[in-house]
């Protein structure tokens, strides 16, 4: 069992476990994440490949089970330079989160829970990803208290 506030590494795959690590309920394997209408697994990763990117998770609705029909299919992707959300030319149904320019919150939250999708750079990418599980989770108290404030407040 890891410690608190630990990333641990499974295979090439890195999750966080930590205080208050909240389960989600991921798909086992990538193949069983539900694909929008005419988007393939293949497709994607030639696509983000053309793009110049490192590494790509999905995330989001479809890798939880919680998407509806319309839902579009989340994925984030490092680069290792800056680059438009809207630049590399994604098949339709795919929505891009850039994670070299992404924030915490949610960078932290597909370092966690994202389902690996792309891995051209397995050293690099498991050195990113058990860092940001390790800021996302060291910045958990200060989420939770501001949430609380929040609510106080009304």
């Amino acid at each position: 069992m890891p410690s608190p506030g630990s990333a641990i590494m499974v295979g090439w795959a890195v999750r966080c476990a930590g205080p208050g690590h909240r389960r989600l309920p991921l798909v086992d394997t990538i193949e069983q994440v539900a694909l929008p209408g005419g988007l393939t697994l293949a497709g994607l990763r030639h696509a983000l490949r053309d793009a110049g990117a490192v590494f790509a998770f999905l995330h989001g609705s479809r890798t939880t089970g919680s998407h509806h029909p319309g839902s579009d299919l989340d994925v984030a992707a490092w680069f290792g330079r800056r680059v438009g959300a809207w630049e590399p030319d994604l098949p339709a149904g795919a929505d891009l989160l850039v994670l070299d320019t992404a924030g915490l919150e949610v960078s932290g939250r597909v370092a966690q829970h994202g389902i690996l999708l792309l891995d051209d750079d397995p050293p690099l990418r498991v050195a990113w990803q058990a860092d940001r599980c390790k800021r996302y989770l060291d910045e958990a108290h200060r989420r939770a208290d501001l949430v609380t404030t929040v609510l106080r407040r009304g």
